[in-house]
């Protein structure tokens, strides 16, 4: 309720830029509740928010706070007023080639390339996505949260012989969602080969890393804070056996994926929403060398006491790390198309630490394991 009250104060003297700043905190504080102690309505704040956006021409933040708004105030006049005019304006914009902005061409397909590995962009901390992100984290989904784009088919836990390897010893299989398709499949990995792993990556660790999307360089971010280690097939036995598995397992060639990537979030370490495949847009993008990334195995390598889980913010799904399981899905349709969808993060650890390890596999060499399809959507 102060923080309200000192964005209302910069509100009504012309001070957008703290107004912004502060309506944010305030709706911060809020958290998943829809009134303050004071009787402060969740909705006023987004109101106020989503027309500062507006001002400081944040279109598209401004839209997603008012439909936000329109969630839990239906009939909310001005919200629906706003977000009509809202539409309006982007669809003028594109037509028009887009908003301009410092350092890209003010294209769709730039706005996109903006979102799609820059969470840290301006307004992200006050965007709908990022309220999500906190929700799922915290295992508090509201309806309205997510569009419905499940099939109606029921989620199931199963038996998996993917392979004849797998005959005697079937996998252990939970459809976390049909499409796109997400699985966990739960005791793929011993606790030898975990302890393995983990031993040979311990001293390789340093400070993870992403790829700039203007200039292509690796650099440091501080929406990814964990520490990562590459280990490559030849260092141990158990990493040759574990590539073989893989192989049986995804129906997936490891020959053109990249070697396993073992990462330990510590206390606060996170990974907040991006993608796994890289944009056409980027620079020194994926798919000028194996092609981009196909699809992505994520292995659990601890429990995490509290906090860690994957989230996936366009779904509503969220995977509890459990020691010995593993998560896969596909990043891309089988037209070569980004799946959007696959938009997903690593919560905060709140206690203990979580380690991980991933298996990107590449478009190369899996011609005649995923080939295309006529259907565009698939």
């Amino acid at each position: 309720d102060e923080c309200f009250a000192i964005a209302l104060f910069a509100y009504t003297k012309g001070d957008l830029y703290h107004a912004k700043d502060w309506f944010s905190v305030a709706l911060g504080q809020m958290g998943d509740r829809t009134i303050s102690s004071q009787g402060l309505k969740r909705s006023r704040i987004l109101d106020y928010l989503a027309y500062v956006l507006y001002k400081q021409g944040h279109l598209q933040e401004a839209l997603a706070l008012t439909n936000e708004l329109l969630v839990l105030e239906p009939g909310h006049e001005r919200a629906l007023n706003n977000r009509a005019h809202f539409e309006r304006q982007l669809a003028n914009e594109l037509a028009a080639g887009g908003p301009r902005r410092k350092g890209d061409t003010g294209s769709a397909e730039d706005e996109e390339a903006i979102r799609h590995n820059a969470p840290h962009r301006e307004g992200w901390y006050a965007s709908a996505e990022f309220q999500r992100y906190k929700r799922l984290c915290r295992g508090q989904l509201l309806p309205g949260d997510f569009e419905s784009v499940a099939s109606n088919k029921p989620l199931v836990c199963r038996y998996h012989r993917p392979h004849a390897y797998f005959y005697l010893a079937p996998v252990k299989e939970e459809i976390a969602h049909w499409r796109p398709l997400i699985v966990l499949w739960h005791g793929i990995i011993g606790t030898a080969e975990t302890a393995t792993i983990r031993q040979l990556a311990e001293p390789r660790l340093r400070r993870a890393t992403v790829q700039d999307p203007a200039t292509g360089r690796l650099v440091t971010a501080r929406y990814r804070i964990s520490k990562s280690a590459w280990l490559q097939s030849v260092l141990h036995p158990a990493i040759e056996n574990l590539d073989r598995r893989i192989e049986l397992l995804t129906g997936l060639s490891v020959a053109s994926a990249e070697e396993l990537q073992v990462v330990n979030y510590g206390l606060g370490g996170h990974y907040e929403p991006h993608y796994d495949f890289a944009h056409r847009r980027e620079v020194n993008s994926f798919e000028r060398a194996q092609g981009n990334r196909i699809a992505t195995l994520l292995y659990y390598l601890s429990d995490v006491p509290a906090g860690g889980a994957t989230v996936f913010t366009d779904l509503g799904v969220r995977l509890l790390p459990t020691r010995g399981s593993a998560a896969f899905w596909f990043n891309l349709k089988r037209s070569g198309e980004g799946e959007m969808l696959t938009r997903h993060a690593a919560c905060p650890v709140l206690h203990g630490s979580k380690w991980v390890m991933n298996k990107w596999f590449h478009e190369r060499d899996q011609e005649f394991r995923r080939p295309c399809s006529l259907d565009s959507n698939e």
